[in-house]
C-alpha cells in the first residue's frame, strides 16, 4: 500500500474527532440565544454575539461532509445517523411552512432559529450515536 500524504494520519483523525464534541454546547448556546432574541428577552446587542456559537455549531455541520470520504466507517455511520436526523427536523420544519393551517399551532419560526434548531438536532444524534457506540 502506497503512501498518501492526503489522508490524515491517528493524530488528525482523534483530533477532528474531539473537535466535533464541541458541536452540541455551541448549538445549545445558538438556540438559546435565537429564543431570546426572538422573544424580545433581549436587546439587539446581543446580536453581536450570536455569530460566536453559529461558527462552531454551523462548522460541526459542515466538517463531516467535508471529511466523509477521509473518515472510517465507525465516524461515518455516526455521521449518517445524526444526518438523517437533522434531515427529518428539516423536513418537519419545512412541513409546517408548507401548510398554513399549522401555523396557528406552532410559533412563527425564523430561517435562523430553524437552523439552530437543525444544528441541535445533529449534533444531540451524534452525541447519543457516540455515546451509544462508547
Amino acid at each position: 500500500m502506497s503512501y498518501d500524504p492526503k489522508v490524515p494520519g491517528e493524530f488528525e483523525r482523534s483530533r477532528a474527532y474531539n473537535l466535533q464534541w464541541l458541536g452540541l454546547p455551541a448549538a445549545l448556546l445558538w438556540l438559546g440565544f435565537e429564543i431570546l432574541l426572538a422573544s424580545g428577552l433581549v436587546g439587539d446587542a446581543a446580536r453581536d454575539f450570536v455569530y460566536l456559537p453559529a461558527i462552531f455549531a454551523a462548522g460541526s455541520l459542515v466538517w463531516p461532509l467535508g471529511s466523509l470520504s477521509d473518515s472510517d466507517e465507525f465516524i461515518q455511520r455516526q455521521h449518517l445517523v445524526a444526518a438523517s436526523w437533522g434531515m427529518a427536523i428539516s423536513g418537519l420544519i419545512a412541513f409546517v411552512y408548507v401548510f398554513p393551517s399549522l401555523h396557528r399551532f406552532l410559533p412563527e419560526i425564523d430561517a435562523t432559529l430553524s437552523f439552530a434548531v437543525v444544528a441541535v438536532t445533529f449534533n444531540a444524534a451524534l452525541v447519543t450515536s457516540r455515546l451509544r457506540a462508547g
